[in-house]
């Protein structure tokens, strides 16, 4: 299954695409003039074409309503359910593991 998988960055979003793709990685700078949904249609117009069945989130906060709310844009948005709606593919958290030495 392919997947593109997201770290949310404070001034970008660090897109990482699937084998087979144009390029390996993307970087989406966050625009403070526009609003956290036209960043993240500039998102949705730079993965035009690609093919990619769920999206993984890479640094997630920590809440317990929902496991893809993320820093962006000077707030928090629940990433997971704006990304789900847009490209119609589940959007899923990747929590660090802390490994015990």
């Amino acid at each position: 299954m392919n997947t593109v998988s997201l770290k949310i960055l404070p001034d970008a979003i660090a897109v990482t695409l699937p084998a087979g793709a144009t390029a390996d990685q993307l970087r989406i700078t966050d625009d403070p003039d526009q609003s956290i949904g036209d960043n993240l249609e500039n998102l949705r117009v730079q993965l035009v074409g690609i093919d990619f069945a769920a999206i993984i989130i890479e640094n997630p906060l920590s809440y317990p309503f929902s496991d893809t709310v993320v820093g962006f844009h000077g707030g928090r948005i629940d990433i997971g359910l704006a990304l789900t709606n847009m490209f119609n593919v589940p959007v899923v958290a990747q929590r660090r593991s802390s490994a015990l030495a």
